[in-house]
């Protein structure tokens, strides 16, 4: 057993390697998923952290229409994302264990260089062409507006990840259906910390118009990111 744990930190140190790439780091996450599912072993048998491996990251390059990428992202990663606004600005964080972290940032960075690229064109682009769902009771009519593209667009992004990495988790369970898969939420101590030190204050959502045109180019953009 103790060669399979070695195994498996070798190849999660690849994971989060700087110099992976996002192929290599996505090929060594699942060699290491199929083999804890294998041979049922749970990352506390791998990772002995406590609250003081907790580390927050602030990703100040990111802007705040890309909050929905960021959520997908950091769950992926066993993180906890969360979001400070003062005076208009945005400013979102996570908070994880280093290594989880680590990844989860590199993947955001490259996620947002994609997107600063691809999102301005798309908008000047269909800016005058975009068609809204409406969800406001009112029904009104909403002028069209670069936020609300923006947004859209990365909503429809960040769905089609999330679809993405569940696809990802589908085919392990389905190679590996005799054995119980292990569950990589954020572990208890990221979340314990957030809770006890960060102490977040819940915000209620407001209820925003989804350009469905602009949503589905985010989709679109998210096969092309995941060369599909």
């Amino acid at each position: 057993m103790d060669d399979i744990i070695a195994k498996i930190k070798k190849l999660m140190n690849t994971a989060n390697d700087p110099n992976a790439s996002e192929n290599e780091v996505f090929v060594a996450v699942k060699k290491a998923h199929k083999l804890m599912a294998k041979h049922n072993i749970e990352l506390n048998d791998i990772e002995s952290k406590t609250e003081d491996d907790v580390i927050e990251a602030v990703l100040d390059i990111t802007p705040n229409f890309m909050m929905s990428i960021l959520q997908v992202v950091s769950d992926e990663f066993r993180c906890e994302f969360l979001y400070i606004s003062r005076k208009n600005r945005f400013i979102p964080k996570i908070y994880g264990l280093k290594n989880d972290v680590d990844a989860a940032v590199e993947v955001i960075k490259n996620i947002t260089v994609f997107i600063n690229n691809e999102l301005p064109r798309y908008v000047k682009k269909y800016k005058k062409k975009a068609s809204y769902d409406f969800t406001s009771i009112l029904q009104d009519y909403i002028p069209c507006d670069a936020r609300v593209l923006k947004r859209s667009y990365c909503l429809g992004f960040a769905n089609r990840l999330n679809e993405f990495f569940n696809e990802n988790k589908l085919e392990l369970k389905q190679e590996f259906e005799k054995y119980e898969l292990i569950s990589l939420g954020v572990p208890k101590i990221v979340r314990d910390y957030v809770n006890n030190v960060v102490k977040p204050k819940k915000v209620k959502s407001k209820e925003l118009a989804v350009s469905r045109r602009a949503f589905n180019a985010g989709v679109i953009a998210c096969d092309k990111y995941n060369g599909r």
